[in-house]
């Protein structure tokens, strides 16, 4: 019995049984055909009125959105407004206790993170006191805040940019009632105001930006959305402070047609559509994916007599997909043998060579402590220790190398456990300091370009210390790593004898500090200093594996 090919099948391109089937996408085509006839002039007609009212409807949230977002910053402004005048209406802090006006100004700034700044001006405006968080203010703005004119008889208040137009300047100015007239100044950055306004939920592309200007004036147009020159909606919302508004705009996403008419097609011819097209779809296509479906997820089971030929139906797209699946599966199959069996190779490989390139250097550093017992030179059994705990070092981390899951990484707890016990022995025999290492240490794991460096960051930072010690001496550390993020970990090293001055520093030529700051740049690391706390803190990326 002889059989036709399937059209587009050639027979040098395939090999076991011949597939025959009608086309899936002529048995859809005739579906769809039949149910879309009736709604199609329908739907075309309706799409252009539902187009302009959703666009009617997105142009409408715009103005929604800045007008909120006027109203967020005319809360924030008046609630820090009221905070203000009562610090103007005060008696002056100079006339109580000698600086409890920086303090007291500098607690209001701690306690609103609104505000990076504040000042007290006289009538003249000298600044009588600031709090410790703010810079200098300019003269320009000096004298806008002795130009306020008096609403009252008491206050007066402005609200505007500064020079850089990176902060806000808000200053209220005392009349001849308030104590001594003296003057509040308020800075608050943009990036503070905008963080104010980030709960009030914006689209992405929109744009914000907060204008200040003496006598603005806002008409009534510019209160409407209209479209901008980049193609977004737009509109100027003022503010119930005076000469405050915000300017606000944001593109309006385009509208497929097939989501517009499906709102406004008829119910009742969508399930005509729906019947007709779901009796072809289930027969032609739902029951033959769902055997397939059920072949698959036995197969994912470890079934590996299943088939899908036997399972797709008779449409032809759907043999011959089962057809190349099942072909492709059993080529899989021997090449996930072949794979796993080189991996574990290569696996047992890489532990090899970890292993003896530590045995190596272990041979190394019996090799440089034969050397060092054999002079009587302290300086030179100093320099011989020294490269013999960096050597050391590199040994731990090829110890931990082959010792663990090559796909996890090297176990920096681990290693530094390892590495501190090793340098308490090393540091007390070379240098004779006697050295106690405590550990708090979370689980990292990284990979050997990351492990080296944090190995002799360790070493160098405990060997150099001890060695400006002296013999003697006794030496506490404590070593502590925390992971800070999904990519990145910290390393905090903390000791009484890291207090004063940083002899590591980028400035320091001596060998320890040149090799640290290099092992800091391996690891594209910031290294930090704390002076009065005696502490070196690294933060890291951990590399992947």
């Amino acid at each position: 019995m002889s059989t036709s090919p399937a059209p587009g099948h050639n027979d040098s391109e395939t090999s076991g049984p011949e597939i025959h089937g009608r086309s899936l996408s002529t048995q859809f085509l005739q579906a769809l055909s039949l149910a879309l006839l009736p709604i199609g002039l329908l739907a075309a007609l309706l799409s252009v009125s539902s187009f302009m009212n959703a666009r009617d409807d997105a142009i409408k949230r715009v103005e929604e959105r800045g007008t909120q977002l006027a109203r967020v910053v005319s809360d924030v402004f008046q609630d820090r407004g009221l905070v203000l005048r009562a610090l103007v209406l005060q008696r002056p802090a100079r006339e109580r206790i000698e600086g409890a006006c920086a303090r007291e100004l500098s607690r209001f700034v701690e306690l609103d993170r609104l505000f990076s700044a504040l000042y007290r001006l006289d009538r003249d405006g000298n600044v009588i006191c600031k709090s410790t968080q703010g810079g200098a203010l300019s003269p320009v703005e000096i004298d806008r805040v002795r130009s306020i004119e008096l609403q009252t008889s008491e206050l007066g208040s402005a609200l505007f940019f500064s020079e850089q137009r990176n902060n806000m300047i808000f200053a209220v100015r005392g009349g001849s009632d308030a104590p001594q007239g003296d003057s509040i100044v308020g800075v608050v950055p943009i990036s503070s105001l905008r963080a104010e306004l980030a709960n009030v939920v914006r689209p992405s592309g929109s744009t914000l930006t907060i204008q200040v200007a003496d006598g603005m004036e806002i008409t009534e147009e510019s209160t409407v959305p209209t479209l901008q020159e980049d193609g977004s909606y737009g509109l100027i919302a003022p503010t119930r402070l005076g000469g405050l508004a915000v300017n606000y705009s944001e593109p309006l996403s385009p509208f497929r047609w097939s989501v517009i008419a499906g709102i406004f097609v008829p119910p009742f011819m969508w399930l005509a559509a729906l019947l007709i097209s779901w009796a072809t779809l289930r027969r032609s296509v739902l029951r033959p994916l769902r055997n397939m479906r059920a072949g698959l997820e036995r197969r994912a089971a470890g079934d590996d007599t299943i088939t899908l030929v036997d399972r797709a139906g008779s449409t032809g797209e759907f043999l011959e997909f089962a057809a190349a699946y099942d072909r492709l599966a059993a080529d899989q199959k021997a090449g996930r043998k072949q794979r796993e069996a080189a991996i574990a190779a290569q696996s047992r490989l890489i532990r090899e060579v970890h292993h003896r390139v530590k045995n190596n250097l272990q041979i190394i550093t019996s090799l440089i402590s034969v050397k060092s017992r054999a002079t009587l030179d302290p300086g030179q059994q100093r320099a011989y220790g020294t490269i013999q705990m960096r050597v050391t070092a590199l040994a731990h981390v090829h110890r931990w190398l082959y010792a663990d899951d090559v796909t996890k990484g090297v176990d920096l707890a681990a290693l530094i456990n390892d590495l501190s016990t090793g340098l308490e022995t090393s540091v007390e025999s070379t240098e004779g300091v006697s050295t106690h290492i405590s550990t708090s240490l979370d689980g990292v794991f990284v990979g050997q370009d990351a492990a080296v460096p944090v190995s002799f960051l360790i070493t160098e930072l405990i060997a150099a210390t001890g060695t400006r010690l002296g013999d003697g001496h006794q030496m506490s550390v404590n070593i502590a790593l925390s992971r800070t993020d999904e990519t990145c970990a910290r390393l905090t090293l903390t000791s009484q004898e890291f207090r004063g001055a940083d002899i590591f520093a980028v400035s320091e030529r001596t060998a320890s500090a040149r090799i640290l700051q290099g092992m800091v740049r391996q690891l594209r690391a910031k290294f930090k200093h704390d002076a009065e706390a005696g502490q070196y803190l690294v933060d890291f990326p951990t590399d992947p594996v």
